[in-house]
């Protein structure tokens, strides 16, 4: 009798767990690093996955499409980024699509560096556990970084993770199976040199869904850095399929300056935005100032740091925003002291503004990387600190009206946190302009 119980007892769970592998899931984690901790909500219907992450940023895997999405609620934007077959890797991607993309800008050349690869080893301990109904593998990972002599990055790196994992049959494994690596849009450590980027696969694991994983990440200064996330809630909803879809009224961006915000301006030097913005800002300054009006120009921002900085957006960025402050501002594109005066008497400019990058400081290697691993549970990038000096002068005398500096601390880039530096520029701007 007790044996045909537990025989009916299997049979009534193998049929609840192969119904929730075909119905639609809502995990939420608790990720936990360096000393803070924050819940995550990741949702999964079929082969897609989404994560909702901090700082309104979403992350949607298509894996259907071979593709993930990152959305930024603030801009109201999107990114697409290819999911790559084999040895592709996200450096080559990024190449193709420059030369392929119509419309995209020029960058400046790049020296071919060398090979940098990744290897990941995964290592069964052989022990096994229920965690959520599901039988849990213990499995440990190790990854390493190595450089040949010629390469831009040549810092050895390491990464240990410490974890449960499931087979949930989602088919989102195109998310998974890839070892966790930097190589999520982020600053080049130099600008002027381009790497190829290679992965490597050993051991006979099998990784799958993260339960509870702990990972270590070993930079090339002694430091340790130590993440974890666990699921602390594991529950069969249905979910509609728009969740996974990029929403109505969002723009494609071209990359990760315009998904953060950042507006880019063409040669003309005129600023470039989607029609959202221009409904917001209005139509472009013209060339007949209004009477009555104050007009300012804006000087191309100057980056005195190693840091690689598109400072033609940053420019259009801070036109921009003394826009929005209702002053008529307009972009110069001269770089000399004299030819930015003659600019700026021809475009009718009451004043003049200088913007020099002084200072950025860069997330630590290890709380960057710990940010992009754990990015699908919703983690931090790693802010970066930046420091501004401005100087505005009436186009009259050379005598500044105002000399300052401002400080920007965001997440995800330099430029985002020089354009978070800009805004607070712009603001002392007005107040000035405006005596």
């Amino acid at each position: 009798m007790k044996s045909l119980l537990g025989m009916t007892a299997a049979a009534i769970l193998m049929f609840g767990l192969a119904g929730a592998a075909r119905a639609d899931l809502k995990i939420t984690t608790r990720n936990t690093a360096a000393g803070h901790s924050y819940e995550g909500t990741t949702y999964i219907k079929g082969q897609r996955e989404r994560t909702d992450g901090l700082a309104g940023l979403t992350m949607i895997y298509q894996c259907d499409l071979k593709r993930y999405i990152q959305l930024y609620n603030s801009s109201r934007r999107y990114l697409v980024t290819p999911i790559g077959e084999g040895g592709d890797t996200a450096t080559d991607r990024t190449q193709s699509e420059s030369r392929t993309r119509p419309g995209t800008e020029s960058q400046p050349a790049t020296r071919k560096g060398g090979i940098v690869t990744f290897t990941t080893t995964i290592n069964d301990t052989g022990e096994r556990k229920k965690m959520f109904g599901f039988t849990a593998r213990h499995i440990k990972t190790t990854m390493s970084k190595e450089a040949t002599a010629d390469a831009c990055d040549s810092k050895p790196m390491k990464i240990e993770t410490d974890g449960w994992y499931i087979d949930l049959q989602y088919g989102f494994h195109c998310s998974t199976d890839r070892p966790a690596v930097p190589t999520a849009p982020t600053q080049r450590a130099r600008p002027d040199c381009q790497d190829q980027i290679k992965f490597k696969v050993a051991g006979g694991g099998k990784l799958g869904y993260p339960l509870d994983v702990t990972t270590t990440i070993y930079t090339d200064s002694g430091q340790s850095f130590t993440s974890s996330t666990q699921v602390t809630d594991l529950s069969t909803t249905t979910l509609d399929a728009s969740l996974f879809d990029v929403p109505e009224g969002y723009t494609e961006a071209r990359n990760y300056q315009e998904l953060m915000g950042v507006p880019s301006i063409d040669v003309t030097g005129r600023r470039k935005s989607s029609d959202a913005t221009d409904a917001r800002l209005g139509p472009p300054a013209g060339d007949i100032k209004l009477a009555g009006g104050v007009r300012v120009g804006v000087v191309m921002v100057s980056n005195k740091t190693d840091a690689s900085l598109a400072t033609d957006s940053l420019q259009s960025h801070l036109v921009s925003s003394l826009t929005r402050g209702n002053v008529d501002a307009v972009p110069l594109t001269s770089s000399s002291p004299d030819a930015v005066t003659a600019e700026a008497r021809q475009k009718q400019c009451d004043y003049v503004l200088y913007t020099d990058v002084s200072d950025v400081k860069k997330p630590s290697t290890a709380a960057k990387i710990g940010g992009l691993i754990g990015r699908r549970s919703g983690g931090s990038l790693g802010k970066y600190e930046v420091t501004l000096n401005y100087r505005l002068f009436p186009v009259s005398t050379p005598k500044p009206l105002l000399q300052s500096d401002s400080q920007g601390k965001e997440e995800g880039s330099a430029d985002v946190a020089v354009s978070s530096a800009l805004d607070r520029e712009a603001q002392s701007v007005l107040a000035a302009v405006r005596k």
